[in-house]
């Protein structure tokens, strides 16, 4: 609705300008200085309103690596459940590392933290339960699935490899 308005004030203005400023006798340097000055004050305000919606750009950054992490961790849990479904219950083992995991992962898939370039903590746990943590910089944001939820910070994830996993999307 914000953006229909801004869009019809606009409009509206330039064109109530334009036709009146055509009529020789209606010139006005005053006119002119106050209409910029008004113009100026709405765009002015519409890059408040949108930084105060969205963020400015480093917060944007932020969130996005969040979500990059997010995205890593929730890809690296895909494949030990696709794992546990293809070998059964009793033939499944949990790998011993990350490294030996990531020959089950697409190129997409990363095992190293895109900020600080530290390898995701990855600890098996007894039977099909493993860890996976990180470090993240925010909270989650209310969208993210409840698997997946976390503070910021410090944050571990523990899963069953018989569960299945929601990819987290990333942009």
């Amino acid at each position: 609705m914000l953006k229909i308005t801004t869009v019809l004030v606009m409009s509206g203005g330039v064109f109530a300008y334009y036709p009146d400023s055509l009529r020789p006798d209606r010139l006005s340097s005053f006119r002119n200085r106050l209409l910029a000055i008004v113009a100026l004050v709405i765009v002015g305000f519409g890059v408040v309103v949108g930084f105060a919606q969205i963020g400015s750009p480093a917060a944007q950054r932020i969130a996005s690596k969040d979500t990059r992490r997010l995205f890593d961790l929730s890809s690296l849990a895909q494949p030990l459940h696709l794992r546990w479904l293809s070998r059964g219950q009793r033939d499944f083992v949990l790998p011993a590392t990350i490294q030996d995991l990531q020959g089950s992962l697409g190129p997409a898939v990363r095992v190293v933290d895109p900020v600080n370039g530290r390898v995701y903590a990855y600890v098996p746990l007894a039977g099909a339960s493993y860890r996976l943590c990180t470090t993240f910089s925010r909270p989650s944001p209310a969208n993210v699935p409840g698997q997946w939820r976390h503070p910021a910070g410090y944050s571990c994830f523990t899963l069953e490899a018989s569960d299945n996993v929601q990819i987290v999307p990333w942009q």
